[in-house]
């Protein structure tokens, strides 16, 4: 899987500026992006307020900044699949606290090596990631921040969640796949201005909305 480092921190930094206030005083990162489009993108991005809600606590975790994709923004944006987006980064957020608790110091020691070996492995239900994560982890190959004793909870911890592994990485990876389907949802449902895809098709398919079907039978037959 292709790992967008440079660009994702970017991204990543620029929103941490703007959610969290972070590096006030210091050169901005808006000044290292390189494309218009993306500058534009990140903008709309910013005005989407339960998308921004999502992925403000996922700034907490630094070492997931390399899998973000500013030029994919857009395209999750025009999807208009804000509730399926929300879903994907809440369980992102919930996968990464099982694992690392919820202290700070924690989420600050993972870094982005760690990531990349985890995602889209399931060690938990599959062996043989099993057996590839807990030789690194032994070693300290992944999980360095942490010392030994530390590393062995955490693994602990990982075979406990049966899932793939999440990352940015995945998330718009899966976003290909999703913005195929809105595409093809949208053709028979068309979302009205400032709708989702699943308020479209709620209000498509909602009791108030369905026509019953004539009674096409002549019941006198059967009189």
């Amino acid at each position: 899987m292709e790992w967008h480092d440079r660009g994702g921190e970017i991204c990543f930094n620029i929103l941490k500026e703007e959610l969290l206030e972070w590096n006030r005083g210091g050169t901005s990162w808006w000044s290292r992006l390189q494309s218009q489009d993306q500058r534009d993108e990140l903008e709309r991005l910013l005005k989407k307020d339960n998308i921004t809600a999502a992925l403000f606590p996922l700034l907490e975790i630094p070492a997931l900044a390399p899998g973000f994709r500013g030029g994919m923004v857009g395209s999750a944006l025009r999807s208009k699949c804000d509730e399926e987006i929300i879903h994907y980064l809440d369980h992102m957020y919930r996968f990464w606290c099982k694992l690392l608790g919820d202290e700070p110091t924690s989420k600050a020691k993972l870094d982005a090596f760690t990531v990349q070996e985890l995602q889209l492995r399931n060690p938990a239900e599959v062996k043989a990631d099993r057996d590839y994560l807990e030789a690194k982890c032994q070693s300290g190959e992944i999980f360095g921040g942490f010392n030994a004793s530390e590393r062995k909870v955490i693994f602990d911890r990982l075979l406990s969640l049966p899932c793939l592994v999440p990352s940015f990485d995945t998330f718009f990876e899966d976003l290909k796949f999703l913005i195929d389907v809105a595409y093809c949802v949208k053709r028979l449902v068309k979302p009205a201005v400032g709708q989702t895809i699943s308020e479209a098709v709620e209000d498509a398919f909602s009791f108030e909305r369905v026509v019953p079907c004539p009674d096409v039978i002549d019941r006198s037959e059967y009189d």
